[in-house]
């Protein structure tokens, strides 16, 4: 994922499922080409660059 999209998710009304390593997160923030989210199932929160995030098709 870039940038601009996981912006757009973060802004985004919709709810669009996002992964990190395979699991489901939510993004919190993006600044530049980094991005805070935590995780759905948990309190864990992290800062992960962009580029390791994935949108995925079906919905949780």
């Amino acid at each position: 994922m870039n940038s601009k999209r996981a912006t757009d998710i973060l802004n985004s009304a919709a709810n669009i499922t996002v992964t990190h390593n395979g699991t489901a997160v939510w993004i919190e923030n993006v600044e530049g080409d980094f991005a805070e989210i935590h995780y759905r199932e948990s309190r864990k929160k992290l800062r992960v660059p962009v580029g390791e995030l994935q949108e995925n098709e079906s919905a949780f």
